[in-house]
């Protein structure tokens, strides 16, 4: 997660640069709004395109794990954007849906579960 932080900081450092001069100064508070929605829309593209491709973004390349539906294969669009929603929410909440991991019979995290996907090493 840290080498995806990484990555996500510059990727939305990238993007706050081009949306400024097109939008303007973020001042008011529906432009705040605006500007985090944009930013989650950044972050939702990143995910759903790699993990639509070929299931890996580039520091799970690094580490050979890769996402796949229960059945092997590629993930769905619809599962992507579910799984991105569930996983940031569960991140804004202490973390609490990687903590499930540690109760969970086959160690997946609940947005994993819920969205009947998987972790899979990828040699």
């Amino acid at each position: 997660m840290f080498y995806e932080f990484i990555l996500l900081f510059a990727l939305l450092m990238v993007a706050g640069f081009l949306y400024i001069p097109i939008f303007g100064e973020i001042r008011g508070p529906f432009q705040k709004a605006a500007f985090q929605l944009y930013l989650l829309g950044v972050m939702l593209i990143y995910f759903m395109t790699f993990w639509k491709r070929s299931g890996q973004t580039l520091p799970m390349k690094t580490w050979h794990i890769r996402l796949v539906r229960l059945d092997g294969n590629s993930l769905s669009t619809a599962q992507c954007i579910l799984r991105f929603c569930l996983a940031s929410m569960g991140t804004v909440c202490f973390g609490l849906g990687y903590v499930w991991a540690l109760v969970d019979t086959e160690g997946q995290f609940l947005h994993d579960r819920l969205c009947k996907t998987r972790l899979i090493m990828s040699y």
